[in-house]
């Protein structure tokens, strides 16, 4: 931390943006009990979080537009402390994401906002 209380990151190799996560899951084999492993930099609270386990937990069957589609449950939770004017402040990450077996996503949470993709 720098004297204004400042987050300083000298060494971040591998490191990803927190919104890149999406497109990661997307990436991968979209099967139930499977782990991605990143480096996250987080921007609200600013935090750097190193291993990072983001879980495909189930198979869902969700509506959309009317629609029942089958797409893959992956769930981010995190927590820890991030510095804001010298200060510690604790946060909690609760995100979880809807991707189809092709590797579409078609919903996200995050805290109480809720997305659904819907196609016309």
């Amino acid at each position: 931390t720098s004297e204004q209380g400042n987050l300083v990151l000298r060494k971040v190799e591998g490191a990803v943006g927190e919104r890149a996560v999406i497109r990661l899951v997307c990436f991968q084999k979209q099967e139930v009990g499977n782990v991605l492993k990143a480096h996250l930099l987080v921007l609200d609270p600013v935090d750097y979080q190193r291993d990072q386990e983001i879980k495909c937990a189930a198979r869902d069957t969700i509506e959309i537009d009317g629609k029942k589609v089958e797409a893959y449950r992956w769930v981010d939770k995190r927590e820890g402390k991030s510095v804001l004017s010298g200060e510690p402040i604790p946060y909690k990450v609760e995100n979880t994401y809807w991707v189809t077996a092709e590797g579409s996503l078609v919903k996200f949470k995050s805290g109480p906002l809720e997305m659904v993709l819907e196609s016309k």
